[in-house]
C-alpha cells in the first residue's frame, strides 16, 4: 500500500505545472526578445571579468618580480 501511494506521489509530482515555467520564461524571452539582453549581458559580464583577471595577473607578476629582485 505504501508503495502504490508513494508511485500515485511521484506521479502527480512529474507532472507539475512547476516543472514546466522554465519553458514558459524561456518562451517568454525569446518572444520580447530579451534573450538577445540576457545574452549580451552574460557575454559582456565575463569578458569584464577576464580582463580584470588578466590585468590583475600581470600586476600580481610584476610584484613578484620586483620582491624577487629586492631578495637578490
Amino acid at each position: 500500500m505504501k508503495k502504490q501511494f508513494l508511485y500515485i506521489i511521484l506521479l502527480l509530482l512529474a507532472n507539475s505545472p512547476a516543472l514546466y515555467a522554465q519553458e514558459v520564461a524561456d518562451d517568454f524571452l525569446s518572444q520580447t526578445g530579451k534573450i538577445y539582453v540576457v545574452a549580451s549581458l552574460l557575454v559582456v559580464t565575463l569578458v569584464v571579468l577576464f580582463i580584470y583577471m588578466f590585468v590583475l595577473d600581470r600586476k600580481i607578476s610584476r610584484l613578484e618580480s620586483f620582491q624577487s629582485e629586492e631578495e637578490h
